[in-house]
């Protein structure tokens, strides 16, 4: 079922690279299936050989076909949308997170973002940090300040969501982890309206929770080169990449920032 597409395997649409699994049963099937006792003739083993090569040699070709949509995030994702649609809520905010690491574009991240955001918010929610940490950057302020607005009303939804449940993680475990999005947020707003000092609350109550935040660390380092200082901002911009928090986002395109720190 997971590479026929029947039913979801997880997060997967379709899970092409579990082949394996029911082919070894179809093999064993086959072979299960073949007269033990018959013997082919000469030209019916060389017709059955040249068969059996003939349907190797496409499985092969399908096979290598196939691997290419492997070779990054970028093709990966892209043919997921082409295959399942474009509202596949995984496959686009994948596709905003490698325009986004990846020369930073932040345009195209955020077309990404938008689309998983209106697909299904409930499970793309999470990423309400870094769009509108994208939507500051792209000087479309306004929109992260009405954004911040609607992940504080997703935030409070799913702890009530959990607190229905009866679920553990809507108490001590739960307030805090939606308490990271929402100063992450307040964060990236301020510091794109030159609150220094009210971002630098947000970021200490932040660092509090999250010591090795990269968004804490990455969002310091932004201030302080807007603030001119670029010897700090490396320093920040070189923890923020150092740290392994948040696993699916690694801030790539900090490296040549550390190196040569801008705006």
């Amino acid at each position: 079922a997971p590479t026929l597409g029947l039913s979801n395997f997880g997060v997967h649409a379709y899970a092409d690279r579990f082949t394996y699994l029911h082919a070894a049963g179809f093999s064993m099937l086959l072979a299960a299936l073949w007269p033990a006792r018959w013997r082919p003739s000469k030209p019916a083993a060389c017709a059955l050989a040249a068969a059996a090569l003939a349907v190797l040699a496409a499985l092969a070709a399908a096979s290598w076909r196939q691997s290419a949509c492997w070779r990054d995030d970028l093709t990966l994702f892209s043919r997921t949308l082409a295959v399942d649609g474009k509202r596949n809520v995984l496959a686009n905010i994948n596709l905003g997170m490698y325009h986004y690491e990846f020369g930073h574009d932040v345009g195209r991240a955020i077309a990404f973002f938008e689309r998983a955001l209106a697909a299904d918010e409930k499970k793309s929610g999470q990423i309400y940090p870094l769009y509108i940490i994208c939507l500051c950057e792209a000087g479309r302020v306004a929109e992260a300040r009405l954004a911040s607005s609607r992940l504080l009303d997703w935030s409070a939804a799913r702890i009530d969501e959990m607190r229905a449940r009866g679920d553990a993680a809507s108490g001590r475990a739960g307030r805090p982890r939606r308490a990271v999005a929402n100063h992450v947020a307040f964060a990236a707003v301020a510091i794109a309206d030159g609150d220094y000092a009210l971002a630098q609350e947000h970021l200490d109550l932040l660092l509090t929770l999250r010591p090795r935040s990269v968004f804490a660390h990455y969002l310091l380092g932004c201030m302080a080169s807007r603030r001119n200082d670029d010897e700090a901002a490396a320093r920040y911009w070189r923890q923020a990449l150092a740290f392994d928090t948040e696993p699916y986002l690694k801030h790539r395109f900090l490296k040549e920032r550390v190196t040569a720190p801008g705006p």
